[in-house]
């Protein structure tokens, strides 16, 4: 039986409700800050469980400590594919061109909208559920007239509710065999 899929923490829910009012640079940040600590969860199911291990490989300055290592990890690890490869790495880009590039204020800037361009996720996938009758809903899809930032926006929370549902339905790894 599969659960639930959205496990935003309270402080999360908190942030995502002030995305929709907050600038550009805010929402890149944010969002891919809950992507990042996504990321780093799935990869520590898939590994033995040494918490003093762990935050010496995991640590901001350690081999996983990078946010593009823990994407490529992942990849490694066969949580996700090439595609969703390409779109975190695309994620981080947007992230870090915000972050590091003050004249970067805005998702229709050329460069960040051209990014955003890239992100083939809510191309790939759409968020369903099911209502109490049986009614099969769209939660999360992109629109067809969508900007740079919506496109974004979008990719981001499906993939949030991607590897929610990951952490939540796939199985740890088994002991260590010797």
């Amino acid at each position: 039986m599969r659960k639930e899929i959205w496990t935003l923490q309270e402080h999360e829910r908190h942030a995502m409700d002030e995305i929709a009012a907050s600038s550009d640079r805010a929402a890149a940040i944010v969002l891919t800050a809950i992507i990042d600590d996504r990321v780093d969860a799935v990869i520590r199911k898939h590994l033995h469980q040494d918490k003093k291990v762990l935050e010496k490989l995991f640590h901001s300055s350690g081999p996983i400590g990078a946010f593009s290592a823990k994407i490529d990890l992942g990849y490694l690890l066969g949580i996700y594919g090439e595609d969703s490869l390409k779109d975190l790495h695309t994620i981080r880009k947007i992230r870090n061109e915000f972050a590091h590039n003050l004249a970067i204020q805005k998702f229709t800037e050329s460069k960040i909208r051209d990014l955003t361009k890239n992100l083939t996720f809510p191309d790939r996938f759409t968020v369903r559920a099911e209502t109490p009758d049986g009614q099969e809903v769209a939660l999360i899809a992109l629109p067809k007239n969508h900007g740079p930032r919506r496109r974004f926006t979008v990719t981001c929370q499906m993939f949030i509710m991607r590897f929610d549902f990951y952490m939540l339905n796939e199985p740890a790894i088994a002991q260590p065999a010797f």
